[in-house]
């Protein structure tokens, strides 16, 4: 419930903002829509652990509480709501360090303001150098406030032993993350190109654009998101959640001018328009599908986990020793002992992780279970599971192979669904299958069945 409110909030303060600088209701709707039906959402929303969604509340409410409040207004108020904006920021930093970005984002707001001021004179829009100026100072005021706090209470997070210790610039590492986020911005953005197409051919031929410093602003938002990824350790798909933000705004500035221009625009033009609009709509109704398989992967492997601490809890004796077949250093490892111990209410068992070494583990004489995950038909790409699906199926097998005859199998929970993952770039892929970019399996449409489960064994003296 929590994270549904965070949404909602989120969602509502970006499109009372955007209404109030575009003053069209449709851009305010389709940007809190676009903006919802996010493929980042998802999983943002879904999960208790992910920041981003905190981060996005207080980004939104930040630039909205600049936006909405009136520029004629008193310095008292202009500097409560500048002060305001400024602890917006502050907290969206210590709920994520990556708000840093957001100085750069500012300064270049304010060149694009001045530049579009410069050529536009009174054409252009008189707020726009105030506004960037002030979400600027915002930006500044509270990140300096962050950083204070960080070296009075936690000095390495600015040092390499923090999060900078995760970025790795190397050629090869941006290359291979480039990739992968541009599978995931093009799958999930791709109605933005029409809508694009339009809007820049009816802005040729009338010479005129509404509100394009902010246009602009929200590339320049998009492309720093982007870019701060690109060499990042990790590559999920909810660290895009503040790209989805600019790309929810893009939308809804885009929508009315092409809107507009099928009614009223030339011929020409109007068909263009038109033909754009209905092409964008249609790919915006095909991610749908993928938001719906993304959520039912994650409850099937909330369920599957939920079951698996269920029944060891349940049915392991006092005392007993519960091993955990993955045998790499990812969360999952470590998180099942406290699970178990505290929201299970079973500190009296042991949990530890299955010899990495493959080396059968001693037999103690206590009640031993060993826990091995199922993971099937990963689409890609798809929200983060922890646990990959190759590596977990080579676990498996070995364990087979290690303890033979000392396993016997006392629960298997399998929880899942029937994907239905649409890749709409790679529908040219019916077209013409044997280009390279179409060599990607199960694509463009993924109907195979995704499972998540666990195995649960005893073990067993060895003999003799």
């Amino acid at each position: 419930m929590g994270n549904l409110l965070l949404l909602a909030c989120t969602a509502l303060s970006l499109s009372v903002a955007v209404l109030r600088l575009t003053r069209r209701p449709l851009a305010g709707g389709i940007a809190g829509l676009a903006f919802v039906i996010g493929g980042p959402v998802i999983e943002a929303a879904y999960t208790l652990s992910k920041p981003e969604l905190l981060q996005c509340f207080f980004l939104t409410g930040s630039a909205a509480t600049l936006v909405l409040v009136p520029r004629a207004g008193t310095k008292r108020v202009r500097a409560g709501a500048l002060m305001l904006s400024s602890v917006f920021i502050l907290l969206a930093a210590l709920t994520k360090e990556t708000t840093g970005l957001l100085l750069g984002i500012a300064a270049a707001w304010v060149a694009i303001a001045w530049a579009s001021d410069r050529v536009c004179g009174a054409r252009g829009d008189s707020r726009s150098v105030p506004l960037a100026l002030d979400f600027l100072a915002a930006c500044a005021l509270g990140i300096a406030a962050y950083i204070g706090i960080a070296v009075a209470f936690s000095p390495g997070i600015l040092s390499g032993a923090g999060p900078r210790a995760n970025f790795t610039f190397t050629w090869a590492t941006i290359g291979a993350n480039a990739n992968i986020w541009l599978d995931v911005i093009v799958r999930d953005w791709l109605q933005l190109l029409p809508l694009v197409v339009a809007a820049a051919y009816l802005a040729v031929s009338t010479r005129k654009l509404a509100h394009l410093p902010v246009i602009l602003g929200c590339l320049v938002w998009m492309g720093a998101w982007f870019a701060l990824y690109l060499p990042y350790r990790f590559t999920p798909e909810y660290y895009l959640l503040p790209f989805s933000l600019g790309a929810a705004v893009f939308t809804g500035l885009l929508v009315p001018p092409v809107v507009d221009g099928a009614r009223t625009a030339s011929p020409a033009g109007s068909l263009l328009a038109t033909a754009c609009a209905a092409l964008a709509a249609v790919l915006f109704l095909l991610t749908i599908p993928n938001d719906l398989s993304n959520a039912g992967i994650q409850l099937s492997v909330d369920k599957a986990n939920q079951a698996m601490l269920g029944y060891v809890a349940e049915t392991m004796p006092p005392g007993g020793l519960v091993l955990v077949n993955i045998r790499a250093d990812v969360e999952y490892l470590w998180q099942v002992g406290p699970m178990l111990h505290r929201v299970h209410n079973r500190p009296d068992l042991a949990v530890e992780p299955y010899p990495a070494s493959g080396v059968p583990p001693a037999y103690g004489g206590r009640p031993t279970f060993v826990v091995s995950p199922i993971i099937e038909n990963v689409p890609l790409p798809s929200v983060r599971l922890g646990i990959p699906e190759e590596a977990s199926r080579g676990w498996e097998a070995n364990l087979q192979q290690e303890l033979e005859e000392r396993l016997e199998l006392q629960r298997e929970v399998r929880y899942g669904l029937t994907l239905l993952m649409v890749d709409a770039p790679r529908l040219i892929c019916f077209a013409v299958p044997q280009i390279g970019y179409c060599q990607r399996p199960h694509t463009p449409l993924d109907t195979r069945r995704f499972a998540a489960g666990w195995r649960v064994y005893s073990l067993s003296a060895p003999a003799g």
